[in-house]
């Protein structure tokens, strides 16, 4: 047997009113800092992959660091920040020992005056390449400031409700 009940609030229609206006301001102070992060990151993470970086985290032609771009979707209430160029997660993470294709590495040997790309595919199966992490990081950095500015935007709205 199942048990139905219903609760009649007085002023019910402007409550509701009053709890859709604060979402939408709450979502405007959300939109803001969802946006200002988003950048924030996106210019870390090619602040990381600049030429004077240090050892092997260098950039070679830059279309790595060109590729990462901001992502904004649910109506700007959420972003994703990354890049689809396919060898991101090897600069990321890194790689164990393997060995890339033959004339796989071929145009980036002949742009670093080596004739032919077996002795850097072998120093890959030997040692695998090095992380450089540069999204993750740049997550991280600006993730309290981001959360941060979440509960500065509905402590904001919450004050001019009361006052």
């Amino acid at each position: 047997m199942a048990i139905k009940f219903t609760i009649n609030v007085a002023g019910q229609r402007q409550v509701i009113a009053e709890i859709d206006k604060l979402s939408r301001d709450v979502a405007k102070g959300v939109k803001a800092a969802v946006n200002t992060s988003a950048y924030a990151i996106d210019r870390n993470a090619k602040r990381r992959l600049q030429p004077w970086n240090p050892p092997r985290g260098g950039v070679d032609t830059g279309r790595l660091r060109a590729s990462i771009r901001p992502f904004f979707f649910q109506g700007g209430l959420a972003a994703e920040v990354g890049t689809n160029v396919k060898y991101a997660p090897f600069v990321e993470f890194g790689t164990r020992p393997h060995w890339p294709p033959k004339g796989a590495l071929q145009r980036w040997a002949e742009r670093h005056g080596m004739e032919s790309d077996f002795l850097i595919r072998r120093a890959i199966a030997k040692h695998g390449t090095l992380a450089h992490p540069f999204l993750f990081p740049s997550f991280e950095d600006e993730r309290p400031r981001f959360l941060k500015a979440l509960s500065d935007a509905i402590k904001d709205q919450m004050r001019r409700r009361r006052g």
